[in-house]
C-alpha cells in the first residue's frame, strides 16, 4: 500500500487509514461468509468500495460480473444487487465503473462507467442510483472519449449539486 503525507493509504481506487481498511476487509471476509460466495468472489475482485456509514452500507463495484453490490455492515448479509450500470469493466480497456460517490441526504449513489464503444471511442454515462432501491433513477451523459474520464466525485447536499473534478 502507498502512504501519502497524511499517513493515508491508496487502496483500490480509495485513500483511507490503516483502521479502516482493516475493517472493510473484515466486512468482506464476514460477508463472504454471510453471502452465496459467487457474489463477492469474483474473477477480479472489487475495483472500487464506498461506505456509507449513515446507512451502514458498503458499496462494492464488481467489474466483470458489471454489478455493484450493496451490503449491511452489521449483518454482512447481501442488501441489494445493483446491475445496468454500462458495459462490463475490462482493466486492460479502461472500462469498468471508474468512481462512485455518495449524497447520503438524498440517499443516491453515483458511478461513472461506458455504456457504448465505437470507432471514436467510447461513449460515457454517470448512473444516479437510488441507494435504498438499488435501481438506476437518471443516466447523465458525458460525452465520447478514447479514455476513461478520470474524475473525481463530490456531492454537495446543501445545494443538491453533484461536481465532477478532474478530466
Amino acid at each position: 500500500m502507498r502512504r501519502n503525507a497524511q499517513g493515508q493509504s491508496g487502496f483500490w481506487g480509495i485513500r483511507m487509514r490503516g483502521a479502516t481498511v482493516a475493517l472493510l476487509l473484515g466486512l468482506l471476509l464476514l460477508a463472504g461468509v454471510a453471502v452465496p460466495a459467487r457474489a463477492v468472489i469474483t474473477q477480479e475482485g472489487p475495483q472500487e468500495l464506498l461506505l456509507d456509514p449513515v446507512a451502514g452500507r458498503l458499496y462494492t463495484y464488481l467489474a466483470y460480473d458489471n454489478r455493484i453490490l450493496a451490503m449491511d455492515v452489521v449483518s454482512g448479509q447481501l442488501v441489494s444487487i445493483i446491475t445496468d450500470v454500462g458495459i462490463p469493466g475490462n482493466r486492460y480497456e479502461g472500462t469498468g465503473i471508474q468512481t462512485l460517490a455518495l449524497d447520503e441526504q438524498a440517499g443516491r449513489l453515483f458511478a461513472i462507467n461506458s455504456v457504448a464503444r465505437g470507432p471514436e471511442g467510447q461513449t460515457w454515462m454517470l448512473f444516479a442510483i437510488d441507494a435504498a432501491q438499488g435501481t438506476v433513477e437518471q443516466q447523465i451523459p458525458l460525452g465520447v472519449s478514447l479514455s476513461p474520464p478520470r474524475r473525481q466525485l463530490f456531492a454537495d447536499p446543501t445545494h443538491s449539486k453533484l461536481y465532477a473534478v478532474g478530466e
